[in-house]
Protein backbone atom coordinates (compact mmCIF):
# COMPACT_ATOMS: atom_id res chain seq x y z
CA UNK A 1 0.00 0.00 0.00
CA UNK A 2 2.58 2.07 0.80
CA UNK A 3 4.24 1.52 -2.57
CA UNK A 4 1.05 2.29 -4.14
CA UNK A 5 0.28 5.73 -2.53
CA UNK A 6 4.38 6.86 -3.14
CA UNK A 7 3.18 6.02 -7.08
CA UNK A 8 0.43 8.25 -6.72
CA UNK A 9 2.34 10.96 -5.19
CA UNK A 10 5.03 11.01 -7.75
CA UNK A 11 2.51 10.93 -10.34
CA UNK A 12 0.33 13.41 -9.27
CA UNK A 13 3.11 15.99 -8.20
CA UNK A 14 4.59 15.10 -12.10
CA UNK A 15 1.66 16.20 -13.24
CA UNK A 16 1.26 19.25 -11.34
CA UNK A 17 4.79 20.23 -12.24
CA UNK A 18 3.93 19.34 -15.99
CA UNK A 19 1.83 22.11 -16.09
CA UNK A 20 4.27 24.45 -14.81
CA UNK A 21 6.85 24.07 -17.35
CA UNK A 22 5.25 25.41 -20.07
CA UNK A 23 5.95 29.02 -20.69
CA UNK A 24 5.37 30.97 -23.97
CA UNK A 25 2.21 32.36 -25.61
CA UNK A 26 -0.34 30.74 -27.04
CA UNK A 27 -1.06 33.55 -30.03
CA UNK A 28 1.54 33.40 -32.25
CA UNK A 29 3.37 37.54 -32.48
CA UNK A 30 2.76 38.45 -35.88
CA UNK A 31 5.39 41.16 -37.38
CA UNK A 32 4.13 43.19 -39.77
CA UNK A 33 6.22 45.24 -42.16
CA UNK A 34 5.97 49.06 -42.35
CA UNK A 35 4.31 50.27 -45.37
CA UNK A 36 4.52 53.16 -47.90
CA UNK A 37 3.53 55.07 -50.02
CA UNK A 38 4.43 56.55 -53.20
CA UNK A 39 3.41 59.88 -54.84
CA UNK A 40 3.19 60.88 -58.85
CA UNK A 41 2.76 64.31 -59.07
CA UNK A 42 2.34 65.54 -62.69
CA UNK A 43 3.34 69.36 -63.79
CA UNK A 44 3.55 69.10 -67.27
CA UNK A 45 0.93 70.41 -70.17
CA UNK A 46 -0.32 66.90 -70.90
CA UNK A 47 -2.16 64.52 -69.04
CA UNK A 48 -0.69 61.30 -67.69
CA UNK A 49 -3.54 58.85 -68.88
CA UNK A 50 -2.18 55.79 -66.45
CA UNK A 51 0.04 55.02 -64.14
CA UNK A 52 0.95 52.14 -61.78
CA UNK A 53 3.80 51.30 -60.01
CA UNK A 54 5.81 48.04 -60.73
CA UNK A 55 7.60 45.45 -58.12
CA UNK A 56 10.42 44.19 -60.44
CA UNK A 57 9.26 40.61 -59.33
CA UNK A 58 6.32 41.48 -61.71
CA UNK A 59 3.28 42.78 -59.78
CA UNK A 60 1.97 46.02 -60.67
CA UNK A 61 0.23 48.17 -57.81
CA UNK A 62 -2.42 50.78 -59.00
CA UNK A 63 -4.59 53.36 -57.30
CA UNK A 64 -8.00 52.03 -58.17
CA UNK A 65 -7.31 48.40 -60.27
CA UNK A 66 -10.40 48.25 -62.29
CA UNK A 67 -9.64 51.10 -64.57
CA UNK A 68 -6.99 53.61 -65.80
CA UNK A 69 -5.39 56.04 -63.01
CA UNK A 70 -5.10 59.14 -65.00
CA UNK A 71 -3.11 62.12 -63.27
CA UNK A 72 -4.50 65.54 -64.98
CA UNK A 73 -2.65 68.78 -65.10
CA UNK A 74 -1.41 70.00 -61.65
CA UNK A 75 -2.60 67.32 -60.15
CA UNK A 76 -1.40 64.42 -57.71
CA UNK A 77 -1.99 60.44 -57.24
CA UNK A 78 -0.72 58.54 -54.73
CA UNK A 79 -0.57 54.85 -54.47
CA UNK A 80 -0.01 53.29 -50.99
CA UNK A 81 0.33 49.78 -49.17
CA UNK A 82 3.92 49.40 -50.83
CA UNK A 83 6.33 47.25 -48.88
CA UNK A 84 9.68 48.31 -48.92
CA UNK A 85 11.63 47.09 -52.31
CA UNK A 86 12.71 47.52 -55.56
CA UNK A 87 10.28 49.22 -58.20
CA UNK A 88 9.56 51.07 -61.36
CA UNK A 89 7.22 53.46 -62.00
CA UNK A 90 5.35 53.55 -65.13
CA UNK A 91 2.81 55.64 -66.88
CA UNK A 92 1.42 56.75 -70.22
CA UNK A 93 0.95 60.43 -71.72
CA UNK A 94 -1.62 61.28 -74.86
CA UNK A 95 -0.32 63.37 -77.23
CA UNK A 96 -2.10 64.77 -79.61
CA UNK A 97 -1.53 63.07 -83.43
CA UNK A 98 0.98 60.63 -81.87
CA UNK A 99 0.78 57.30 -80.92
CA UNK A 100 0.63 56.93 -76.88
CA UNK A 101 4.04 57.41 -75.25
CA UNK A 102 4.86 54.51 -72.67
CA UNK A 103 7.54 55.14 -70.12
CA UNK A 104 9.08 53.61 -67.34
CA UNK A 105 12.02 54.20 -64.59
CA UNK A 106 14.53 52.02 -64.22
CA UNK A 107 14.84 50.06 -60.82
CA UNK A 108 13.91 52.44 -57.90
CA UNK A 109 14.16 51.35 -54.01
CA UNK A 110 11.32 52.49 -51.93
CA UNK A 111 11.87 52.43 -48.28
CA UNK A 112 10.48 55.73 -47.48
CA UNK A 113 7.52 57.37 -48.45
CA UNK A 114 8.26 59.56 -51.62
CA UNK A 115 7.48 61.55 -53.67
CA UNK A 116 8.28 62.03 -58.02
CA UNK A 117 7.41 64.95 -59.94
CA UNK A 118 7.03 65.11 -64.08
CA UNK A 119 7.93 67.80 -65.16
CA UNK A 120 9.08 68.76 -69.47
CA UNK A 121 11.68 70.69 -70.95
CA UNK A 122 11.72 71.87 -74.13
CA UNK A 123 15.13 70.25 -76.21
CA UNK A 124 16.23 71.30 -79.49
CA UNK A 125 17.63 68.87 -82.21
CA UNK A 126 19.91 69.74 -85.09
CA UNK A 127 19.61 66.95 -87.79
CA UNK A 128 22.39 66.89 -90.43
CA UNK A 129 20.90 69.32 -92.71
CA UNK A 130 21.37 71.89 -89.59
CA UNK A 131 17.68 72.24 -89.46
CA UNK A 132 16.47 72.56 -85.70
CA UNK A 133 13.24 71.62 -84.53
CA UNK A 134 12.10 71.35 -80.88
CA UNK A 135 10.76 68.50 -78.84
CA UNK A 136 8.93 68.23 -75.45
CA UNK A 137 11.52 65.74 -72.80
CA UNK A 138 9.80 64.28 -69.94
CA UNK A 139 11.56 63.46 -66.50
CA UNK A 140 11.14 62.40 -62.86
CA UNK A 141 12.44 64.49 -60.04
CA UNK A 142 12.66 62.77 -56.98
CA UNK A 143 11.54 64.35 -53.53
CA UNK A 144 15.58 64.75 -52.61
CA UNK A 145 15.95 66.54 -55.92
CA UNK A 146 17.12 63.24 -57.67
CA UNK A 147 16.27 63.31 -61.37
CA UNK A 148 15.14 60.30 -62.35
CA UNK A 149 15.81 58.91 -65.68
CA UNK A 150 13.02 57.68 -68.21
CA UNK A 151 12.85 54.75 -70.68
CA UNK A 152 10.30 55.50 -73.59
CA UNK A 153 8.76 52.36 -74.55
CA UNK A 154 7.04 52.10 -78.13
CA UNK A 155 4.05 49.98 -76.54
CA UNK A 156 2.63 48.94 -73.20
Amino acid sequence: MKKLFSLITILLATIMLSSCVYVGSETPVVIIPPTYSLTFNNQTSIDVDDWYVQKIAGKKFYVNPNMTNPVYIGETSTISGLFAGRYKICFSLYISGAPTAYYETEELWLNNNFEYTLYQRLITIRSAEAEETETKEFYLVGTDGTEIPLIKKTEE
